[in-house]
């Protein structure tokens, strides 16, 4: 969070060192080790293959090695396809959000972009704002205070803070609802 003249900013980016560290790095070794995972464990192998064809065929009589053999595919496969998504999605392609607040013209301003495309702009009243919001750690899974600007033509509201500190977010609320943005 900045402050300048009154300005008050909050910064959501992703530097493009992590971005690349992301692309280059971690998604490489999670599909390298799907494919260890694949080989060590023969689950594309002539075994495999075997079981799998008796089983659409009709053969339940190993219905338990197929069960166990799904299990093993979802693990040595599911999970890491779910963490390559994931850090395909979030480390690379979720845009930087820059969330200015003028309390002396009472307007949000919202800036959302990515490196490789041009940013889009958007700005708001304090009267499109439906609610600020603090989530106390009771409330989240990451046992994190966050402060969120729901906009009534957003979909999902943007988190302008998240912090462990209870202290810190309560008085950076305060401070939000003080310059006259309406709370929940």
């Amino acid at each position: 969070m900045e402050t300048d003249a009154m300005l008050i900013e909050y910064r959501d980016e992703t530097t493009p060192r992590v971005r690349l560290f992301i692309a280059v790095v971690v998604t490489p070794f999670m599909v390298i080790l799907a494919m260890n995972f694949i080989l060590a464990f023969g689950l594309f192998g002539r075994d495999a293959l075997d079981l799998v064809g008796s089983m659409l065929r009709g053969d339940f009589t190993r219905l338990g090695d197929f069960v166990g053999y799904l299990a093993l595919l979802l693990l040595c496969v599911g999970i890491p396809c779910v963490f390559i998504y994931a850090s395909i999605s979030k480390g690379v392609f979720a845009p930087n959000v820059v969330v200015t607040i003028d309390p002396s013209r009472q307007i949000v301003s919202i800036c959302r972009g990515v490196t490789w495309q041009s940013s889009r702009h958007a700005e708001y009243a304090f009267s499109d704002v439906a609610a600020i919001e603090l989530a106390n750690s009771s409330l989240t899974a990451s046992e994190q205070n966050e402060i969120s600007l729901r906009i009534r033509s957003l979909k999902r509201p943007l988190v302008l803070v998240a912090t462990f500190d209870a202290q810190a977010a309560a008085q950076e609320f305060q401070k939000l609802k003080e310059i006259g943005l309406p709370s929940r």
